[in-house]
């Protein structure tokens, strides 16, 4: 291909790094990343479910996961993992999203402190002002 990026040579470096090193969650993560980003979802959520088995309290991997499962709508997986990150690790992202699928399962209570907690960190991002006066007009908490 004519792309700077060729994604089968870091499959390949990826793979032998894991099995070189299979204890390393990095890898596989970085790995997982990569089939995501090539749209292969099964070997993507495969490979963050095993750098997440290996290393359960690494926050970037359970990120990462809850991230994947948030954007092909697994949301109460998503929830999960996002709910174990330690709040000092939460960035309005991280809010913004659990907000997101607390009013998608009816709670417009959490969603709204959630959102709120998301534009503390971050009061210029228009989408969360715009969520919270939506929710607000509607009738919502």
């Amino acid at each position: 291909t004519n792309s700077p990026f060729n994604s089968e040579a870091s499959k390949s470096l990826l793979n032998d790094a894991i099995d070189r090193f299979p204890r390393f969650p990095v890898f596989k993560n970085n790995l997982a990343v990569l089939y995501e980003s090539v749209d292969e979802a099964g070997e993507a959520e495969k490979l963050y479910r095993q750098a997440l088995e290996v290393a359960p309290r690494n926050e970037p991997i359970c990120r990462n996961l809850a991230d994947f499962y948030y954007d092909v709508q697994i949301l109460g997986a998503a929830k999960e993992l996002y709910e174990k990150i330690s709040d000092d690790k939460r960035d309005w992202r991280i809010l913004f999203r659990l907000g997101n699928i607390y009013l998608r399962q009816g709670d417009q209570g959490k969603a709204l402190s959630l959102w709120e907690q998301a534009r503390q960190l971050n009061p210029s991002e228009k989408i969360i002002v715009q969520n919270i006066e939506l929710l607000q007009k509607s009738g919502g908490e």
